[in-house]
């Protein structure tokens, strides 16, 4: 098949463009360019095939990156010099935000999504006129794909001390959803389509002594397309923008990104921490062989939360919040100038959903419609709550299937409770490798689980169980939580309607990091 021939069948232009006239062009478009060779990168991608990076340059001084994918563009780039002529036929252009241009497509016979080409063009008039454009040099109109770092925040800077369920309850009302409000949501909504804008001024928030209780993502590792930088997915292999023309290419290294308690969003160094594990490959290990809830409780670690953006949608506006740092701390004295507490807590239904309360006794916690009702914490219903405790008798275990073991003592007693009428049951699920770090007879533990009646008796379903850190005594430790219990029970409630992400920094300490 002669060359012409194959321009038709594939519906490629007849005369070529060159990088400066891509700028009027919409994403998916098809295009010929032609231009000259400054730059050529071969790369191995993860699935075991490869892409051509080729930087061209027309006589504008303009460079546009064309990404070749498929064994044969590989080869052809190999090849390839600096100085060559060459015609990229029936590439798409991709677009990023409106500031980046660049070129994607895959030899056509590779694949069935397949409709590019390249043509080295040897003589010509369009040879001679780039002859002299020099090779170094020239102004990109590409930017090409990079891993997304860490955060573009820092934690360092003044923080606002404060709960989680008072971030998540704190949102931000523009101006315009204060004036459309009289409008009523519906034109709200249909005003303001979903946005992702910056805020003016970043927020940092301190929260001290938080458990990880909830991972949002059953899978929060994922590869992203090299191409429309979005998410790949597991099974179909391809992103959103597979429709639009996109040859769906994962990048080499996987991320880490999730939202966690009270969608939070954090990454992959944080992560890490929150669940005591070191490298991204022992989270994807933990999460096959137990499961992603059995990354929940692993640490007790003061946070520092940060926004620099809000989301917009309808009538609503909020703060986007992410995990900027997590340092572990299972029991320190809190109300210091290191661990301040907040001036108040937000209490609200949906808040209620992810708290932990640390409590000196189970002898008063009622049962309700909601579960346990916790009196001392002004008889909210947590979803968890934990103790530093003792156990009396021995380890009862009775094997439920081939791999769970439920471990029990009915003698438990809290440090801060001594009575022997306030003596309640703890049940805990393991494995046979892990049953005996479950017992609890005569052993100075912390304990974190829910609370569940059964038959009108309060037991304690154990999640985790903790030694004390090291260097703490008991006598140490009971200090710390009867402060903590007391201190925390002493701060001021709030409840009602959402209230602005500024309300954060009013009446609430502020803390140098």
């Amino acid at each position: 098949m002669s060359i012409t021939k194959i321009y038709s069948w594939l519906g490629a232009k007849a005369s070529p463009v060159t990088p400066r006239s891509l700028e009027g062009l919409r994403r998916g478009q098809k295009a010929d360019v032609l231009g000259k060779v400054t730059n050529v990168t071969v790369k191995d991608l993860k699935d075991g095939s490869a892409k051509g990076e080729v930087w061209l340059k027309d006589d504008s001084d303009r460079l546009v990156l064309c990404e070749m994918w498929g064994k044969t563009f590989a080869s052809l780039a190999k090849d390839m010099a600096v100085g060559q002529v060459v015609r990229a036929i029936n590439f798409s252009v991709v677009t990023h935000d409106g500031k980046s241009i660049s070129l994607t497509g895959e030899f056509f016979a590779d694949s069935e999504r397949g409709s590019a080409m390249l043509e080295v063009v040897l003589a010509g008039e369009q040879v001679e006129r780039l002859a002299s454009v020099q090779e170094e040099g020239g102004e990109a109109m590409s930017t090409p794909w990079t891993a997304p770092q860490s955060s573009k925040m820092i934690y360092t800077g003044t923080c606002f001390v404060s709960c989680l369920a008072s971030v998540k309850n704190s949102i931000l009302v523009s101006s315009t959803a204060d004036t459309m409000a009289s409008q009523g949501s519906a034109a709200a909504s249909e005003s303001r389509p979903f946005t992702k804008e910056s805020l003016k001024e970043e927020i940092r928030v301190f929260v001290p002594g938080v458990w990880l209780t909830d991972v949002r993502d059953q899978d929060p590792v994922f590869h992203v397309c090299e191409s429309s930088r979005l998410k790949i997915d597991a099974v179909t292999g391809l992103c959103r923008k597979s429709g639009e023309a996109c040859q769906c290419k994962a990048a080499a290294e996987p991320l880490l990104l999730t939202s966690v308690s009270l969608r939070v969003t954090v990454q992959q160094d944080e992560f890490c921490v929150l669940v005591r594990t070191s490298t991204l490959q022992d989270v994807q290990d933990a999460i096959l062989e137990t499961g992603i809830s059995s990354l929940t409780f692993q640490r007790r670690c003061d946070v520092i939360l940060g926004s620099n953006k809000y989301v917009s949608s309808g009538d609503w506006t909020h703060a986007q919040f992410q995990v900027l740092r997590a340092e572990e701390q299972l029991l320190a004295p809190v109300n210091t100038e290191m661990r301040p507490l907040p001036s108040y807590v937000y209490l609200t239904e949906d808040a209620a959903h992810g708290q932990v309360i640390a409590l000196s006794s189970l002898a008063k916690v009622p049962e309700s419609p909601g579960g346990a009702r916790v009196e001392e914490a002004n008889g909210v219903v947590p979803a968890s709550v934990f103790m530093l405790v003792t156990a009396l008798d021995r380890a009862k275990a009775l094997q439920l299937d081939e791999k769970t073991i439920q471990v029990s003592h009915d003698r438990v007693r809290s440090l801060l409770h001594a009575d022997e009428s306030a003596e309640f049951r703890v049940e805990a699920l393991a494995t046979l490798s892990d049953m005996f770090v479950f017992n609890l007879q005569n052993m100075i533990r912390i304990i974190v689980g829910s609370l569940r009646f059964r038959k009108g008796v309060c037991v304690f379903m154990a999640d985790r169980i903790f030694s004390l850190p090291d260097g703490l005594s008991e006598e140490d430790a009971k200090n710390i939580m009867e402060t903590e219990i007391g201190s925390v029970a002493a701060v001021e409630k709030r409840s009602g309607n959402r209230r602005r992400a500024g309300s954060l920094m009013e009446a609430t300490p502020a803390k140098k990091t």
